[in-house]
């Protein structure tokens, strides 16, 4: 009987073992598809940010360039149409 429970103290054993190692091999790959995602949420993020940066750059010369146009049209009407080139 002894001998019996000796065993059942030892398969107890091993099988605690073998959960805390399934546990954490668990966890382990648990935290490695975290850290895979977050990658790519870092990822997504800057090339978003990155995006924006890029069209508020370009809204910015746009704006400048309708400015100048802007300020050209009105320049021409205080001082009138500018004359013909001649040589050409």
């Amino acid at each position: 009987m002894q001998l019996f429970r000796a065993q059942q103290v030892a398969d107890r054993r091993a099988f605690i073992r073998k959960l805390d190692q399934d546990s954490k091999n668990e966890l382990d790959k648990l935290q490695a598809r975290h850290l895979a995602e977050q990658k790519d949420r870092e990822r997504k993020y800057n090339d978003e940010l990155a995006r924006y940066v890029a069209e508020q750059k370009k809204a910015s010369e746009l704006m400048r360039e309708i400015e100048e146009e802007q300020r050209r049209k009105e320049l021409q009407k205080e001082n009138g149409p500018e004359p013909p080139d001649e040589g050409k």
